[in-house]
């Protein structure tokens, strides 16, 4: 079966989100599964606007073609928009011009990009499988930095749905997304796949609490530790102020905080101003060093706004499942996080604002190391049997198979 993937980063951009899950998902069917790969990219780098890589690699038999498109750092969201549009255009007629397969997997990232599977699919008649990681324009009028009544999202969500039901089927990285899927978009529930985004079984393992991060940085004690980007629709400010609070009471604590990304400075300032003592701010840590970092916590903080819920999925949730460590969800009942963490009582669950709730519960947290660690030893067991790279492929697989299966010329 020959498979080509659109997304706007891939390899060897895979710091984290979309580029990382979308290449060692490629690298899964591929390997595992014996799937002929293409992938249609930008040339850009996620995190590094002075990098550009080569328009065509070949890697490891992944075929991919990179496209010029504009960055999307610093831009405007008018600019944001028109520069999705141009990589959507020239990612189409690059696929037109060079791949030939039997189903076509297309992400959300850009937002516009299903324009060039659905061009693609009604040009050459190849289904195509659209996995959602960001709803959008959804998330954006949750923000509250776009007007749900305004003619761009009303378009855009008009053109949303339009990709949505001309998908074969509709890949939810969660049960939360799969519902808003239905309910805003009404897309049918057998259309509806919900493949969780998932991490890999041997890069991110338990290890003794003992780590290297821990050493090195000088950090004793009972550790929170947030590692992710540090995003407009995450609470940053509710573990601020719960920290504060901790440090009256049990300065031994440490809220760690790993990451870089849009509210970065805005921490870094209270952090300074108001003296949060037992707040440590620290850049991305090499990928070899991510599974000791996750052992250095007692606990992994997985934050979402209000209002996200069914929009995105955090993804590191997974990686923390894979560390064999407990979460602190800070987030709304009805997010897939929360679902997974209530339901298999693998952390806690801790209502979104609620910054003296967050203080009580690490306090309380302090006491319980046996419980700690029972939940962490549930949390790798649920990982090993739902959420592994290899089990998220074969799913994938299963999936884009179903799809193909329309395709007179697929295997």
């Amino acid at each position: 079966m020959r498979v080509c993937i659109l997304n706007e980063f891939f390899y060897p951009d895979v710091m984290g989100g979309t580029p990382k899950v979308l290449s060692d998902l490629a690298s899964k069917l591929r390997f595992s599964h014996g799937l002929d790969i293409s992938v249609i990219t930008s040339r850009n780098s996620y995190r590094d606007p002075s990098v550009k890589f080569s328009s065509y690699e070949n890697w490891e038999g992944i075929k991919i073609f990179r496209v010029e498109a504009p960055h999307w750092t610093s831009k405007s969201t008018p600019q944001r928009l028109a520069g999705n549009l141009l990589f959507t255009h020239r990612a189409k007629r690059r696929m037109l011009r060079d791949v030939k397969c039997d189903v076509v997997l297309v992400s959300s990232a850009p937002v516009t990009l299903p324009m060039a599977a659905l061009a693609y699919l009604r040009r050459r008649k190849i289904p195509y499988v659209y996995v959602v990681y960001d709803m959008d324009p959804d998330r954006a009028v949750a923000l509250g930095i776009a007007d749900p009544h305004g003619l761009p999202v009303r378009a855009l969500s008009w053109q949303q749905r339009k990709w949505l039901h001309g998908a074969h089927t509709v890949v939810a990285i969660g049960r939360c997304m799969r519902d808003h899927l239905m309910e805003r978009y009404e897309v049918p529930p057998d259309r509806i796949e919900v493949i969780e985004v998932g991490a890999d079984a041997y890069t991110v393992r338990p290890l003794p609490r003992n780590t290297k991060f821990r050493r090195e940085n000088e950090i004793d004690g009972f550790i929170v530790l947030y590692s992710g980007n540090f995003g407009k629709y995450h609470d940053f400010d509710t573990v601020l102020d719960a920290a504060k609070a901790v440090w009256s009471k049990k300065p031994s604590v440490t809220f760690v905080l790993v990451g870089r990304g849009a509210k970065k400075e805005h921490l870094q300032t209270r952090i300074a101003t108001e003296r949060i003592h037992n707040v440590k701010m620290f850049d991305f840590v090499p990928e070899e060093d991510y599974a000791d970092l996750i052992a250095s916590a007692d606990v992994c903080l997985v934050t979402l706004e209000a209002g996200m819920e069914g929009l995105c999925v955090p993804s590191k949730f997974y990686s923390i499942l894979a560390g064999g460590r407990p979460t602190l969800a800070l987030m709304r009942a009805k997010s897939e996080v929360a679902y997974a963490v209530d339901g298999e009582d693998i952390g806690i669950v801790v209502e979104l604002g609620d910054s003296g709730q967050l203080a009580k519960t690490v306090l309380q947290l302090t006491t319980k190391s046996e419980e700690l660690r029972v939940q962490g030893d549930r949390a790798r067991y649920l990982f090993e049997a739902r959420y592994t790279s290899d089990i998220i492929a074969q799913k994938f697989e299963a999936t884009l198979s179903k799809a193909a299966a329309k395709n007179s010329r697929s295997l």
